[in-house]
Order: C-alpha cells, then sequence, then structure tokens
C-alpha cells in the first residue's frame, strides 16, 4: 500500500499571485498563444517552467507536515516496502487546485519532475477521504469507450480521429483483452442517450470519455452528439451526474479525455468539470488541465489501462503512464492529466471478488423476414454510419446501395441501419428479402403489415387484383402512410458480373425494386446489398451507392477479440492477417476457428498467409476449414447449403445421417462461422441458415444426393407449415423442395393446397402458371381437382373454350361415380361446364348441364 503524504498548500496572496502568473504565462506558451520562434523566447520559457517548477516545489513542502525530512523519510521507507509515496494535494481553494502540481520540479536527480517520477503518485483531494464505502466489480477490467465527435466541428482542426483513437487502445491491451483480463465496450456514437443506456445495463470500471471540452467565463460543458442532428450538443456536470447516478452501477472512475475538463475559472469563480463530478460522489476523475493533443491523450489512456489491467491503483496507472510519454516533449503534454479523487484507497477492482474472463460476446442475431439480422453486439463502421445514416434516416438520401466485397458487413451494417432507425421510432415496420425477391415471398410478409392500415373496401379490391405486381403496388399505396424499411440483400445474385446489368431472367426483379422506389412514401426507406455498384437506369437516381472499404484497425481488432486466436498474436499480426484476408471479416471467422484446432507460431501462420495471398483467398482458408469437419458433418453442411431460408434443429435434424446427436454437429459448424443461427419470429425456437458466401463455396453434393436432400427437406417444410406456423410460404417451400427431389406426387400434393389457397385470393395467373404444366405431362392422366381449378382459372381470365376442354377432361374421369366423393366431383363438374355454355349465351345448354347437377346434388343431400 502506497504511504500517503497529505500536502495542504498555505500560500500567502503573494505566493499564489506569482504562481498564478508564471502558471498563466506558461499555459499560453503551450495553447500557441505566444510564439516560440526565437532562441529568446525558448530561452524564457525554460526560465519559466524552472521557476514554476522551484516555486511549487517550495509550496509542496512547506505545506507538508515535516518538511522536506518527512518527505525523504516517507520515500526511503516506500522504496523499503517495494512501493510508492503518495503526494495529496488537499484543498478546496480552486485558485490552489488549477496550479500545474504536475510540474512540481527539484534538481536533485532523485526528485526531478515529480508527476512523473517513479517513486512517487501526485493526486488531488478536495477534503478528508471519504471513508465509506463503494461497491467495486470484481475482475476482468471493463471499460466503456465513448467517443463523441459532433459534426459541426472543424474537421480538420477540432473533429476527434476516433478511429485512430479506438486502435491503439484495442491494439495497447490487445494481449490483455486476448487472455480475457480486460473488456473494452465501445459506444457507436457520442450521444447522451446512448450513454445512459449503456450505463443502465452494464458495468463498468472506467468510463472513458473522449470529446471536446468547452471552457469560458460562463460554463464548462462537454460536446457530446445530439441524437437528431449529430451536431454539438452541450452537456453540463449536473447533466452527465444525472446520468452516472441512474446507472445501474456506477463506474468508480470517469476519465475525462477532453480539454480544459480539470480547469477552473478562478476569476469567475466557474468549477472545472472534473471538480463538480467528485463533489458530486464520483470516487475517482481524471481530467486535462489544458489542451491535450489527441495522439498524446490517446497513448496516455493506452498506457494508463495497461496498468490498471494488472492490478495498479488509479494513481500508480497515471504515473506510470505519464512515464511513457516523453519527458523532452516540448509541450509537457504528460503533465496535462490531473487525478481528483475522494477515496483513500485508488483501486478500483475489487480482487476479493473471483476471476471470472468474460465469455466470448454471443452474436445475437433476430430473424426479419427473411434475413437473419444482427440485433446486438455490432461492431464498428463508426465513419460508415456517420456518413451515411443520419441521411438516410432523414430522406435525404433514403434509397442505398451498401456495395463491398463479399463479407465485409454489407448486410450487418444494413440490418444495424434498420433497428437502429426502429429504436428511434419504435411503430417502424421492417421487410428483409433475398434473392430471388419473388413477388408471393414480398407479399406474404407485406399482407402481415397491410392489414393495419387498409379499410375493409381496400383489402376486397386487392384480392380481386390478377397481377402480383398489381397487389404489391396496391400494398405499398397503402402503406405510403407507415414508416417502413425494405432491405433487399445480395443483389449480385440477379446481375451479370461483367456489366454489373440485371440478367434477362431477373428483369422483372429489377422491374419489381423499381416499383417500390416509385410507390415510396415520405417515411419508407430502402438498402440494397451488392458486391458491386448496380449499373440499372430503373434504380438509379433515386438509389445512391455507398461504399463500405475496408475496415479500420480498432474494428478489426475489436470484431477478432470476440474468437479464439493462438497466444502468439500481436495486434499487428491480426492486422496483417485481416489485410492478407482483404478485409473480409467472414474468412476472419473461419481462419479463427481454423486455427483454434492447433498450436501455430508466428513464422507457420504467416506461411500459411502467404499461400493464401498466392490463391484464392478465401478458397484456401474454407477449404482447410472444411475439411477439419468429420465426413457427416460436411454432408450435412452441404445439405444445409440447398436451404436459403432458416430452419430449426428439427430441420437440421432431418439431414442428419451421422450417429452422435445433431445437436453437437450443428454447434460446431456454428463454432467454426459456417453457420448463422437466429431466432424465428414464428416460435420461441433458434433457427440456422448457412450464410450466401459460405454457400457458394461449399463443394455441392451429387446430383442423386442433392435430390435426396431436396425431399427432406420437402418434408421438414411440408410439417412446419402443417402443424406450427400454417405459412403458405412454408408450403410454397415444400413444393418447391418436391419439384427439386423429382418427387411429382408430392409435390402435386402441395400444389392442390397452394392452388386452392391461390385461387381463393383470386390470384388466377399464378394457378394457371403452376397447373398447365401438370395436367399437360405425357403419359400421365392429371388428377380431376388440377383439371377443375385449371378450368376455373381459364373462365374467370376470359378464355372459355380452353376452360371447356379442361372440364371436359375432367368429366371423363368422374361421369361414373362410385364414391360420394366423386359424386360431389361430378356435380361441381356439370355446374362448371354449364357457366361455359351461359357465358357463350347458350341458355338451354346451360341449363340442361345445371340440372343434370342439381340431380345429383339432391341425390347426395
Amino acid at each position: 500500500m502506497a504511504i500517503e503524504c497529505v500536502v495542504t498548500p498555505k500560500l500567502s496572496p503573494g505566493d499564489l499571485n506569482l504562481l498564478s502568473r508564471l502558471r498563466g504565462e506558461f499555459d499560453r506558451f503551450m495553447e500557441g498563444q505566444e510564439a516560440l520562434d526565437t532562441e529568446k523566447q525558448i530561452t524564457r520559457l525554460g526560465q519559466t517552467i524552472t521557476a514554476l517548477g522551484t516555486h511549487l516545489w517550495e509550496a509542496l513542502i512547506s505545506g507538508m507536515n515535516g518538511g522536506l525530512k518527512a518527505l525523504e523519510t516517507a520515500r526511503e521507507e516506500a522504496l523499503a516496502e517495494g512501493t510508492v509515496v503518495r503526494l495529496v494535494i488537499q484543498s478546496d481553494d480552486p485558485q490552489v487546485q488549477a496550479l500545474p502540481w504536475e510540474l512540481v520540479f527539484h534538481a536533485d536527480e532523485r526528485y526531478r519532475f515529480l508527476g512523473r517520477n517513479s517513486d512517487f503518485t501526485l493526486m488531488r483531494r478536495l477534503k478528508k477521504p471519504d471513508s465509506r464505502a463503494f461497491p467495486l466489480p470484481g475482475r476482468p477490467l471493463k471499460i466503456l469507450l465513448f467517443i463523441a465527435s459532433p459534426e459541426d466541428l472543424n474537421p480538420e482542426q477540432a473533429r476527434l480521429d476516433f478511429e485512430t483513437e479506438e486502435a491503439f487502445l484495442f491494439s495497447a491491451l490487445d494481449e490483455d483483452i486476448s487472455r480475457g483480463a480486460v473488456e473494452i465496450d465501445v459506444a457507436e456514437d457520442g450521444t447522451l442517450e446512448t450513454l445512459k443506456e449503456r450505463l443502465s445495463r452494464q458495468t463498468y470500471h472506467v468510463v472513458h470519455l473522449s470529446m471536446h471540452g468547452l471552457a469560458d467565463d460562463q460554463r464548462t460543458v462537454l460536446l457530446f452528439e445530439d441524437r437528431e442532428t449529430g451536431l454539438r450538443r452541450e452537456v453540463s456536470p449536473q447533466e452527465l451526474i444525472e446520468v452516472w447516478k441512474a446507472g445501474n452501477h456506477r463506474a468508480p472512475c470517469l476519465f475525462l479525455s477532453a480539454c480544459r475538463t480539470a480547469q477552473p475559472d478562478t476569476y469567475r469563480a466557474v468549477p472545472d468539470f472534473a471538480r463538480a463530478l467528485i463533489e458530486a460522489g464520483v470516487p475517482h476523475v481524471i481530467g486535462m488541465r489544458r489542451s491535450v493533443a489527441d495522439r498524446a491523450a490517446t497513448h496516455f489512456a493506452g498506457h494508463f489501462y495497461q496498468s490498471l489491467a494488472v492490478g495498479k491503483p488509479v494513481d500508480e496507472a497515471l504515473t506510470q503512464a505519464r512515464r511513457e510519454l516523453p519527458e523532452d516533449d516540448p509541450t509537457f503534454q504528460w503533465s496535462i492529466p490531473v487525478l481528483y479523487s475522494r477515496k483513500a484507497d485508488l483501486t478500483v477492482i475489487d480482487e476479493q471478488k473471483p476471476f471470472t474472463p468474460l465469455p466470448r460476446p454471443q452474436i445475437r442475431e433476430v430473424q426479419i423476414g427473411e434475413l437473419l439480422i444482427r440485433r446486438e453486439g455490432f461492431i464498428g463502421r463508426r465513419a460508415a454510419i456517420r456518413k451515411f445514416y443520419r441521411n438516410w434516416k432523414k430522406g435525404n438520401t433514403p434509397h442505398l446501395l451498401l456495395y463491398g466485397i463479399g463479407g465485409v458487413g454489407k448486410t450487418a451494417l444494413a440490418g444495424y441501419f434498420a433497428l437502429r432507425w426502429q429504436r428511434e421510432r419504435p411503430d417502424l415496420h421492417i421487410f428483409a428479402f433475398t434473392p430471388p425477391f419473388e413477388a408471393l415471398s414480398i407479399e406474404e410478409q407485406l399482407r402481415r403489415v397491410f392489414g393495419q392500415y387498409a379499410d375493409p373496401q381496400t383489402v376486397e379490391t386487392l384480392q380481386r387484383l390478377e397481377s402480383a405486381e398489381d397487389r404489391l403496388q396496391q400494398m405499398l399505396t397503402v402503406l405510403k402512410n407507415a414508416s417502413c424499411v425494405f432491405i433487399f440483400d445480395n443483389l449480385e445474385t440477379c446481375l451479370d458480373l461483367k456489366t454489373r446489368r440485371f440478367l434477362p431472367e431477373y428483369r422483372e426483379v429489377e422491374t419489381r425494386l423499381a416499383g417500390f422506389l416509385r410507390q415510396a412514401g415520405p417515411n419508407f426507406r430502402t438498402l440494397f446489398t451488392c458486391r458491386y455498384p448496380v449499373v440499372s437506369r430503373a434504380l438509379s437516381p433515386p438509389v445512391v451507392a455507398a461504399e463500405l472499404p475496408d475496415a479500420p484497425p480498432g474494428d478489426i481488432l475489436r470484431f477478432m477479440a470476440e474468437f479464439n486466436w493462438p497466444g502468439v498474436l500481436t495486434s499487428e499480426q491480426k492486422q496483417e492477417i485481416y489485410r492478407t484476408l482483404g478485409g473480409n471479416f467472414r474468412a476472419i471467422e473461419w481462419l479463427s476457428a481454423l486455427l483454434g484446432q492447433a498450436d501455430h507460431s508466428w513464422p507457420d501462420l504467416r506461411k500459411h498467409l502467404e499461400q493464401v495471398k498466392a490463391k484464392m483467398r478465401r478458397n484456401l482458408i474454407f477449404d482447410r476449414l472444411f475439411n477439419l469437419l468429420p465426413p457427416e458433418e460436411q454432408r450435412l453442411l452441404q445439405r444445409l447449403c440447398l436451404e436459403t431460408h432458416p430452419i430449426t434443429v428439427d430441420g437440421v435434424q432431418a439431414l442428419w445421417d451421422g450417429k452422435t446427436s445433431v445437436e453437437a454437429a450443428v454447434q460446431r459448424l456454428v463454432n467454426y462461422r459456417l453457420v448463422e443461427t437466429g431466432e424465428s419470429p414464428h416460435h420461441d425456437l433458434p433457427t440456422y441458415r448457412v450464410p450466401p458466401l459460405v454457400a457458394e463455396l461449399t463443394a455441392p453434393l451429387p446430383p442423386e444426393q442433392q435430390r435426396e436432400a431436396h425431399a427432406r427437406l420437402g418434408r421438414y417444410w411440408k410439417f412446419v407449415g402443417e402443424h406450427f406456423t400454417r405459412l403458405i410460404t412454408d408450403d410454397l417451400r415444400a413444393y418447391e423442395h418436391f419439384c427439386a427431389a423429382g418427387l411429382t406426387q408430392e409435390a402435386d400434393a402441395m400444389l392442390e393446397g397452394l392452388s386452392r389457397h391461390y385461387y381463393a385470393r383470386q390470384m388466377y395467373g399464378q394457378v394457371v402458371k403452376w397447373l398447365a404444366p401438370l395436367v399437360q405431362r405425357k403419359g400421365e392422366q392429371a388428377p380431376w381437382w388440377a383439371l377443375t381449378r385449371l378450368g376455373q382459372c381459364l373462365h374467370v381470365l376470359g378464355r372459355g373454350e380452353a376452360a371447356l376442354r379442361y372440364f371436359q377432361q375432367a368429366y371423363r374421369l368422374v361421369q361414373s361415380p362410385r364414391t360420394t366423393e366423386e359424386k360431389e366431383n361430378l356435380g361441381t363438374t356439370l355446374n362448371n361446364i354449364s357457366q361455359i355454355y351461359d357465358a357463350r349465351g347458350d341458355y338451354e345448354q346451360a341449363l340442361n348441364y345445371l340440372r343434370q347437377s342439381l340431380t345429383i346434388q339432391r341425390e347426395i343431400g
């Protein structure tokens, strides 16, 4: 434990005026208000520093009980005990605390600048220490990195380089993060609302506030970001204190990495920000006495947290961090941080609590529409968020195309935009679609919301519309007054990769997407994701292309911290891995899983990376990871690639042939990041899906095995639709899989229900598309229901002659009925034929068939 020496400076008015004058002169030099471009001025600065440091030394010694002798004795005791001397400047006089005590200087080599002497620490206290216990969290050390950089600050001079700051902190603490000793939680924006939300649900040892501070003769404030505009929002000490007190567990230390947060206005009695926080009850506060360079503040913070992570008290960590900054720095950046404390014990970690490294954060995803979207733990891309989000949300650029290489995080960012806006606007509806963007799948999602806004007459009108495109346009018209986000993912599937135009078979999709844009209401927003900028007159304008470049180093290290890596890797080597993999986050996940299976040295890893550079970057890693799977799990992954929609564990079980449990197999695929997990919107069960990039790289099964897997998936979706969801799209998926499996009988059985549903919804054209090939199969007798329903649809569509032919074929199948069902079918067929003759104007024939139908109905009763 440190040996504490309390200093209560007793300065005469003359001494105080002298020190204040020297402080002012020193600060003017440091703030650039006085130039240092002549030898005379440089000499004068040296004289000022020497005089200031020496006078502070005299004030310190005179304010210490026992004077110099007591200081020397304390130092000797501390050296003998292997600890330090803690110098506490204790005074509630703002003029005393405004002095730069960190610059206390004596020419004796044992002392020099006490603020960076390893035998001493230096801190400030307003009064006697608070003896009341303050609950401290146990290990690991948890830091909230909160950076605010309002958009109306000068980007060249004032705006903080948050990416550099984040990257350095993660680099400096990479080893501690990797072993679970430190966790850094990074807020994705600099709003007071976000800070309040983080503090309300998380426990931190230190809240690191990096932003600009403003202190003048009227107020001292921090410049947060306004939630709506992104411009500056001035936050007073009182506002910040309220947020801190409202937290779930009050952090014991606040680090104000902001200019002049520990500099009071002694002439107008305006207290500094750090002091206000201490007076309100915060145990430890670090502030900046004057303007601090971004780079110096970042490096200081990194070294400070390294010391905290190994259990150092705040004051010792502060001194160690000062020593890491150059002593010969002409701007004396090391002297700017100031520590206030109200406690005798300056530790922030309760070492009595068991050391429990936090588990790797789970990627929590939710299924929205046809996509799995990351609901929590979104990482980084702050520059892209700053550049695109607010203009997109406000409607300045309501339709964005997020493009970049595969695996760079386009879908995750689109999901983040949508979910963030939904948090800000709870009435927002999110729709998400994947290729091939079928009209029926889109329609089913829209119908769930359409009924909330449509009146009964509009609903009836919709049912009568023949074209799916017309129905979509009708629903979009009704939803114009609603707030909606539409996500269209992986648009490159529909493109010719040479021209980046829509392929001929997807021109209908292009028209459909253009229809969405034409019908866009004032609160409609659209997000497209694609690997390339799309060439399309129909979409551009109004779609604005937004490129996602490589992620900054801080994002890389934050992302990589979620996975297990060999302990030999440094932060620089991890960044080299990222660059080698071309910025592909998915490939990083795979490489982590691959390296977790064996010990590797860095030369060995670098050799593999060189191979990656020479070959297909992603495929080499993927192939090695795929080969780690047992054969039955390889087949499971190949089968899962045939299903583009999320399925439950029952669906995975249907594809599993292994002797071990399917749960263990699917967990391995999830751990290897070959399968994504989510939550079903229809039941409280986890879902699983192969990401598009994995499906693209996975070798397909032989045709016969593909058909067999399609058969299993068809039976799965049939079961889900019958017993759980009752969704027509599940029946449609079952039908498509049965068709792919070549199981015509099962496909026809599904088609009977599908055609009945679509006929009831007056979607006659789609029914004709399905049933015409069925009834025209060579060598097969079409079933009665197919002939009848096809004839009914053709009759409504005005094709009476074709309808009559199919009704007559249906009649031949049931003209000699044996069962009640066949009699009912015969009666229906005769009635259908009568309607054809009635439409022709041949009322005698119509009446004849109608009488026969009526006779059968009476016979049945």
